[in-house]
């Protein structure tokens, strides 16, 4: 339960301010490090480290690109403590969450053809250069709040897990 609460409050900060705090995912890391400890002693926190660890080195691609924020990927290293392992299921689950929101957001508000033509675009720029190019910068209205959708990821894999149960209720902490 404690990993949904820091996860809310990252998607609300998202919500209202286009920023998630810092000290907030600094504070669900050291937290899921905390509990990792508790439940599983020194071996909880290696386990915690390289589920930390793990977003942001596979990540840092996307935050390269400007296609995920670095607030983002900070929230989801701090799930990743809680989570271990299991991080990747929720890495997969957020981009499923957040890929179905931002095709109803572009049908929603008819840009669906245009941003089809700016990717394909992207992508022979892309392939002409023979690199990643970094230069889109989008307005507020271009964005959407990936942190929503790792929101719903973690409540998805929390649900799995207790049906499982793989995962220890009060601390969220999954085995």
């Amino acid at each position: 339960m404690v990993l949904i609460l820091y996860m809310m409050i990252g998607a609300i900060c998202d919500w209202k301010f286009y920023r998630i705090p810092n000290v907030l995912c600094l504070c669900s890391a050291l937290t899921g490090m905390f509990f990792s400890y508790l439940e599983y002693g020194i071996r909880g926190v290696g386990t915690a480290a390289m589920g930390m660890v793990q977003p942001i080195l596979v990540l840092y691609v996307l935050f390269y690109c400007h296609v995920l924020g670095a607030g983002d990927i900070k929230l989801l290293a701090a799930s990743g403590t809680f989570l271990g392992k299991q991080i990747w299921q929720v890495i997969l689950l957020s981009f499923l969450f957040n890929g179905i929101g931002a095709f109803v957001k572009m049908y929603r508000c008819g840009s669906l053809a245009s941003r089809y033509y700016y990717l394909k675009g992207y992508l022979r720029d892309c392939r002409v250069s023979g690199k990643l190019l970094s230069d889109y910068e989008g307005g507020k209205d271009d964005k959407i709040h990936f942190s929503i959708g790792i929101f719903l990821a973690c409540i998805a894999a929390f649900l799995l897990a207790g049906y499982r149960e793989k995962v220890f209720l009060l601390t969220g902490i999954f085995r």
